[in-house]
């Protein structure tokens, strides 16, 4: 079960992307935040195209190396 800090932060974490308007800008913050409640040492965004392939300039990572990334 989930602490009121921890709600608190989902809450806070929810307002912060329904205000962001760039998809890459909200990629960033929400890795970023969800790390607080949930540490990690990897983690991606992926944006597809319509072929179902990543777009890389749209997709965001953390903790990857170039060359795992493709």
């Amino acid at each position: 079960m989930l602490k009121e800090t921890e709600w608190n932060t989902i809450n806070n974490i929810l307002l912060e992307i329904y205000a962001i308007r760039n998809i890459d800008i909200m990629a960033e913050k929400l890795l970023k935040v969800l790390r607080m409640l949930i540490p990690y040492t990897s983690g991606y965004f992926v944006v597809l195209d319509s072929n179902q392939s990543i777009q890389d300039d749209k997709s965001f990572f953390i903790g990857f190396d170039e060359q795992k990334k493709s």
